[in-house]
């Protein structure tokens, strides 16, 4: 009877070793599983924003090169419609010339831009948003936000400072938002008065939708909990 209970409480203790392994092994698998799972989405949604940011980027610095073009040109003139009346807030000598057949308008560089923008906002369904921004402006809606206005002034204090983005809420809408600093040209004391070269005048902000990236982002993520999930179980 002995021999046999001996018997009976090596089998038990060698079971309970094995199981403790196998608890130990499990545990340890789930743990690789999971800080793989955790490192593939967290790449995921970091890619979704660094994607949205260059998107950002892209849309500033575009309207960047139309500024600098029309700038360089001392502004551009264009016949008098609907869409491209006088500015009431350019207050030039030669605002308005007259040819034999069209009446013609000046657009300042700014007012190009802005006039990009609603064309934009019109005709396309991208949903990025673009706004020149000033902290000092001459047209009330050229006014900075609150996000635009703080971005502003720190790019102010450190010239370093060649841009600021970051996620911020719209409408209930999540952006990536940036800015970029304009700083005062030579030509820009025509329309601003007290203005000098170096000063920082403005920027050129852009607000990409998280929506259709995050969208995106999640079918991925969706894919890696999935895959992740039936590596855990084939291991186990």
């Amino acid at each position: 009877m002995a021999k046999i209970f001996s018997l009976f409480s090596k089998e038990a203790s060698s079971r309970t070793v094995l199981y403790a392994y196998l608890a130990i092994l499990i545990a340890l698998w789930t743990l690789i599983i999971g800080i793989s799972l955790w490192f593939g989405l967290e790449n995921t949604y970091s890619r979704a924003e660094e994607y949205a940011r260059i998107q950002a980027r892209t849309a500033s610095a575009k309207d960047e090169a139309y500024l600098r073009w029309a700038a360089r040109l001392g502004g551009i003139y264009a016949p008098v419609t609907e869409k491209t009346m006088p500015n009431p807030y350019l207050d030039v000598k030669g605002r308005d010339i007259a040819t034999p057949t069209l009446q013609l308008t000046k657009i300042t560089p700014e007012y190009m831009v802005r006039l990009i923008h609603e064309m934009e906002a019109a005709e396309t369904s991208t949903g990025v948003l673009g706004h020149l921004t000033s902290n000092r402006p001459l047209r009330p809606a050229n006014k900075s936000d609150e996000w635009e206005a703080g971005a502003l002034e720190n790019m102010d204090k450190d010239r370093s400072i060649t841009q600021v983005s970051g996620l911020e809420f719209i409408n209930g809408q999540e952006y990536m938002r940036l800015i970029y600093p304009l700083i005062a040209s030579p030509v820009c004391g025509d329309c601003h008065v007290g203005i000098k070269r170096g000063d920082l005048v403005g920027g050129l902000s852009a607000s990409v939708p998280m929506a259709p990236i995050l969208a995106s982002a999640d079918r991925m993520a969706t894919i890696y909990v999935v895959s992740h999930g039936v590596l855990w179980a084939l291991g186990i």
